[in-house]
């Protein structure tokens, strides 16, 4: 048992009006506000805007859901792939999840 999954990011959840701000249609899923530097995230190439929308073609309404499937079915060191919407191109990249480091 080694930790966490971490993908290095930060951001909120997509709504309707949040949609509207960023003219796509995609109402649902994780909206990537930050990724961090030299994390798994930037490592696999995830940009700012980006919009997580699954997991391994699991579908991420939101960030509890994210965070949910991301501790109940990964382990750090694992390869998944992310499904982000991305200037509404559907997009699939892959990830090696780190290990969540601890609070400061």
């Amino acid at each position: 048992y080694g930790g966490h999954s971490y993908l290095g990011v930060s951001g909120a959840d997509m709504d309707y009006f949040r949609a509207q701000d960023m003219h796509t249609s995609v109402t649902y899923g994780w909206r990537v506000a930050e990724v961090r530097s030299g994390g798994p995230a930037e490592n696999a190439g995830v940009h700012v805007d980006d919009i997580i929308v699954g997991i391994n073609d699991t579908r991420i309404g939101n960030g509890d859901e994210m965070s949910s499937y991301l501790e109940e079915h990964t382990l750090p060191g694992e390869r998944i792939e992310l499904n982000l919407v991305r200037s509404n191109q559907t997009l699939d990249l892959q990830l090696t999840l780190g290990t969540r480091p601890p609070p400061p």
